[in-house]
C-alpha cells in the first residue's frame, strides 16, 4: 500500500482589483504574470508582474508586492489568456471579430514591471481561446471553432520569441474529434527538446466537464488520449501541471453539504494519456464565481486567481498556494530520530486531527450525548451531520498522513461492551482505532518507532442502564466504576502497548531506551477521568482531571484530594473568525508555549505536559444557520467553514516565528491543511536550536 500523500495548503483569499476574465502564470523563478480585461468588460485590457510570496502574517494583508497595473490595449471583454517561462512572457487574446492574436515579451520587465510585448501574429481565427507555456518557452494554444453552432476544438503548437507556427488542428481524441463551450490548458516539459511534452485541456460541452490529455511530437503534432469525464465539476474551471506531472484542478462544484457551489480543488498524477486522482475533491472558498484561473511552477508553488460575480465593479481575489506532492510522512519519528530523538516528546512539534473519529458520520448516525438537543430540533440531519464532521480520512489514512495525535470523545455503552467516537453523532468505532494502530505497527521496521497518543478527553456513558438513545441520561465524569468496564476492554486490546506516565517528558531516544518500550509500548493513553487514571498506572491524566469545575456534577461531587495530575493542557481557542484565531492563539504561544520551549532550551527542564495548539475555529448557531440558505454563499458544512478558517491559519502560523514552540498542532480536516510539512519544518528548526550551545532565549512573545 502506498502511503504517499498530496497536500496542498491554501491562503485566505486576497482582495486586489476589479475586472473580468482573468488570467495568470508563474515560472520557476516565482515570477507571477497576471492578465484581466476591465472591469466594464469594454475598456481594454491589463496586466501586472507580482513574486510569489508566502509569508503570509496576518490575516489581512496580501503577501505578494504587484507592480503597477500596465495597460495592454484595447478590448471587449473577450477572452484573454497568458503563460511565462523564465525568459519569456506571452499571451493569447480574442478581438470582436473572433480574430486570435499572439504576443510575447522578453523578460526581465523593466522597473516599473512594463513588458516589451511584439511579435503580434493573428495565427488563426476561433472563440474562447486558452493557451500554456512551459519552461523551455514551448507553447500550445486551442480554442474553439468560429463558425456559429461549431464547437470543435483546435489547437495550435509554437515558441515564445517566433510565434505560433503552422495550421490549427483539430483535437482529435480516441473516440472523435473534441467539443467545447468552454477551454482551459496547462503543459509541461519532460524533453529536452519539448518532445513528448504533456498537455491537459480541461473543457465544457452541454455542462460536461472533461479532461483530455495530449503527448507533444518532436513536430509538434499532438497525440490525444481518451475523454475522461469530471462527474459533478461544473461552471469556471482551470488545470495547472508541473513538470513532474502532478495535476493540480481548480473548479466549481456542488458543496460538502450540498447547497450551491464551491471553488474546490482536487489533485492528480497524469501517467501517459491517463489521470488517475491522488487526492479527495477539497472545498476552499464559498462564494458565486466567474472565472477562475490557476498556475503552479516546479516548486509547488500556486497562484489562484478568482473572479467573483458578486459586486459591482466585479471583484478579484487571489489565493497563494504551496503544493506538497508524493510525500510520505508515514514513518516520521523514525525517519528523523537522528536529529529529533533527544527533545522531549512534549516540545516536539506533532500533527493532530480533532474529533478524530468523525470521518464515519452520516445522515443515519445516532444522536450522542454531545449533542444539544435545542441544535437537533433545529437542523435537519443532512445539516447537522455536515457540521459535525471533522475528518475525511480513516483512522489509518491519518495514521499514514504523519497524525500522532488524536482527540478521541469516547462514547461507552456498558450494557453493550459498545465503545465508539462521537462528536454530536456516532462516529468511527473505537476498535477501529484500534485495529488501525495495530495493522500500522504490523508493518514492522522503522514504522515501530512511531509513538501515538490518544487523547480521550471526553468520555461519556449511560448510567443505570437506561437506553443509549435518551440523551438526557448521560453525564460525562462522575461515579467511580462507570468507566470500569470500558477500562477493562481497553486494557484487554492495547493494554500491552501502553507508555506509563513515568515516562512523562522524556525524548523518542529515552522512550526508546526504556524497557517499557521494548515489551512493546508505543501509545500514551490520555484518560479523562481521575478515579480510571489512579486505577490503571498505564493512563495519563486528562487537565480536566485536576478542574475542581469538572467534579462540581448534578450530585454534588467535589474534586477528590488525590485526583491525578493533568499531562495534558489543551488550549481551545473558541472563535469564529480567521482573525480571533489568530489573536487567541498568538497569546496562547506567547502564555504557555513559548515559555516551557525557552525553558528546556535554556536549563534543559522538559515541561510536565503536553501542549495542544488548537488551530480550529467553532462555528455558532448563526453560522450554521446562514450555511441553510442555498443562495447566500456561505459556508454549509464544518469542511467548507474550515477552509477559511483552519486551512489558512496554517499559512499565517508557518510564518511566525515563535511557531518554534509548538508542541501538538491541532486541525480539522487534515486534507486542507499542511500540518504535517509544517510540523516536519518546525522539527527541522527545533533541532539545529537545540544542537547550539549557550543559554539564550530562542524566540521572543509578540504583542
Amino acid at each position: 500500500m502506498s502511503t504517499n500523500q498530496n497536500f496542498v495548503q491554501w491562503s485566505q483569499p486576497f482582495l486586489y482589483d476589479n475586472g473580468s476574465s482573468p488570467a495568470v502564470a508563474i515560472n520557476d523563478n516565482g515570477l507571477c504574470l497576471e492578465m484581466h480585461n476591465g472591469p466594464s468588460g469594454n475598456d481594454g485590457m491589463f496586466y501586472r508582474l507580482g513574486q510569489y510570496s508566502s509569508q503570509i502574517n496576518n490575516a489581512k494583508n496580501s503577501p505578494m508586492n504587484w507592480t503597477p497595473v500596465q495597460y495592454l490595449g484595447s478590448g471587449a471583454g473577450n477572452p484573454i489568456t497568458c503563460g511565462l517561462s523564465n525568459s519569456f512572457a506571452s499571451m493569447v487574446y480574442q478581438d470582436d471579430d473572433k480574430n486570435l492574436f499572439f504576443q510575447w515579451a522578453p523578460l526581465p520587465a523593466n522597473a516599473d514591471g512594463v513588458l516589451n510585448w511584439q511579435g503580434k501574429n493573428n495565427y488563426t481565427s476561433g472563440e474562447q481561446p486558452a493557451m500554456a507555456m512551459n519552461g523551455n518557452s514551448r507553447l500550445v494554444a486551442i480554442h474553439q471553432d468560429s463558425s456559429w453552432g461549431n464547437y470543435t476544438m483546435w489547437y495550435a503548437t509554437g515558441t515564445a520569441g517566433e510565434g505560433i507556427g503552422g495550421a490549427a488542428e483539430v483535437i482529435q481524441a480516441t473516440e472523435g474529434s473534441h467539443y467545447c463551450n468552454t477551454n482551459k490548458v496547462t503543459i509541461n516539459k519532460t524533453g529536452p527538446n519539448n518532445t513528448d511534452a504533456t498537455i491537459v485541456v480541461m473543457s465544457s460541452f452541454s455542462e460536461v466537464v472533461s479532461l483530455l490529455v495530449g503527448i507533444m511530437q518532436p513536430n509538434g503534432s499532438i497525440v490525444w488520449g481518451d475523454k475522461i469525464v469530471m462527474d459533478g465539476w461544473r461552471g469556471s474551471f482551470d488545470v495547472a501541471l508541473d513538470d513532474d506531472n502532478n495535476l493540480l484542478i481548480a473548479s466549481t462544484i456542488s458543496s460538502p453539504g450540498g447547497f450551491a457551489s464551491c471553488l474546490s480543488w482536487q489533485t492528480a498524477k497524469v501517467v501517459g494519456t491517463t489521470v488517475q486522482f491522488t487526492s479527495a475533491v477539497m472545498p476552499l472558498f464559498y462564494c458565486n464565481i466567474a472565472d477562475t484561473s490557476v498556475t503552479i511552477n516546479r516548486n509547488g508553488n500556486i497562484i489562484l486567481e478568482i473572479c467573483n460575480e458578486d459586486g459591482s465593479p466585479t471583484p478579484f481575489q487571489y489565493f497563494i498556494g504551496q503544493a506538497y506532492f508524493s510525500q510520505d510522512y508515514s514513518a516520521w519519528m523514525g525517519q528523523n530520530n537522528s536529529t529529533i530523538g533527544n527533545i522531549p516528546l512534549n516540545l516536539l512539534a506533532i500533527p493532530g486531527t480533532h474529533d478524530s473519529g468523525t470521518y464515519a458520520i452520516t445522515e443515519s448516525s445516532p444522536i450522542t450525548p454531545d449533542n444539544p438537543s435545542s441544535v437537533l430540533s433545529f437542523f435537519a440531519p443532512n445539516v447537522a451531520t455536515a457540521w459535525s464532521i471533522s475528518q475525511g480520512l480513516d483512522f489509518l489514512g491519518q495514521l499514514n498522513a504523519g497524525i500522532r495525535y488524536f482527540d478521541i470523545r469516547a462514547l461507552s455503552i456498558e450494557q453493550e461492551s459498545t465503545y465508539i467516537t462521537c462528536h454530536g453523532f456516532a462516529g468511527a468505532g473505537i476498535p477501529d482505532l484500534f485495529n488501525a494502530i495495530k495493522a500500522f505497527y504490523a508493518q514492522g521496521g522503522i514504522y515501530q518507532q512511531e509513538i501515538i497518543l490518544l487523547d480521550m478527553n471526553h468520555i461519556y456513558t449511560n448510567i443505570g442502564g437506561v437506553s443509549w438513545g435518551s440523551v438526557d441520561c448521560w453525564m460525562p465524569g462522575g461515579e467511580n466504576s462507570q468507566f470500569s468496564s470500558f477500562c477493562t476492554w481497553i486494557n484487554n486490546n492495547i493494554g500491552h502497548m501502553l507508555l506509563p506516565p513515568a515516562l512523562n517528558g522524556s525524548s523518542l531516544n529515552e522512550i526508546y531506551n526504556s524497557e517499557e518500550y521494548r515489551n512493546g509500548g508505543r501509545i500514551i493513553l490520555i484518560f479523562d477521568d481521575g478515579y480510571s487514571v489512579q486505577q490503571n498506572s498505564n493512563y495519563w491524566a486528562n487537565d480536566d482531571n485536576a478542574n475542581p469545575d469538572y467534579w462540581k456534577t448534578a450530585d454534588g461531587m467535589k474534586m477528590p484530594p488525590d485526583a491525578a495530575v493533568s499531562t495534558i493542557n489543551s488550549m481551545w481557542p473558541n472563535v469564529t473568525t480567521l482573525d480571533a484565531l489568530v489573536s487567541a492563539n498568538s497569546n496562547n504561544i506567547n502564555n504557555t508555549l513559548l515559555p516551557a520551549w525557552n525553558n528546556w532550551i535554556q536549563n534543559k527542564h522538559a515541561p510536565s505536559e503536553f501542549t495542544v495548539l488548537q488551530c480550529i475555529g467553532t462555528e455558532d448557531e448563526d453560522i450554521i444557520k446562514a450555511g441553510t440558505v442555498p443562495t447566500a454563499y456561505t459556508p454549509d458544512s464544518l469542511q467548507v467553514w474550515e477552509a477559511g478558517v483552519c486551512t489558512p491559519y496554517m499559512f499565517i502560523l508557518a510564518n511566525d516565528s515563535r511557531s518554534v514552540s509548538a508542541n501538538i498542532i491541532l486541525v480539522d480536516w487534515l486534507e486542507q491543511t499542511m500540518v504535517t510539512p509544517l510540523c516536519m519544518d518546525i522539527n527541522r528548526k527545533k533541532a539545529a536550536l537545540a544542537a547550539t550551545t549557550g543559554t539564550h532565549k530562542v524566540a521572543e512573545a509578540m504583542a
